[in-house]
């Protein structure tokens, strides 16, 4: 009777021990499968902020491009203006000079310049 009893403990453990395999197994399957799922789920997270970063480079990198040639815009009209006024200034100059009269007056430059600009 004891050894009887003993069998059946032996076979009662060894099924418990296979069910507590079993579970395990499952809960390291379950858990495998949560890890790769948090897995795919950082992946899409970086490459979803990679995207973003790059996207708003190229925004900054497209306004920093428009600054550039607003700039460089402005300071064609500056130079333009310098040139229209330097050329004004030495056609009245050498106006003077033909002339021999040097009361030329403001309007008369103003003029000039448009002249030159085509207004």
């Amino acid at each position: 009777m004891i050894i009887e009893q003993g069998l059946t403990d032996a076979e009662k453990n060894a099924a418990l021990l296979k069910e507590a395999e079993t579970a395990h197994d499952e809960e390291v399957s379950k858990g495998r499968a949560e890890a790769h799922e948090l897995i795919l789920e950082m992946k899409k997270t970086a490459e979803e902020k990679r995207l973003e970063l790059v996207n708003q480079a190229q925004l900054e990198v497209n306004k920093m491009i428009e600054d550039g040639r607003r700039s460089i815009e402005q300071e064609k009209d500056k130079m333009m203006e310098h040139l229209e006024r330097d050329i004004a200034t030495l056609v009245i100059s050498a106006t003077e000079k033909i002339i021999g009269e040097h009361t030329i007056k403001q309007d008369v430059i103003q003029k000039t310049i448009d002249n030159l600009k085509g207004k």
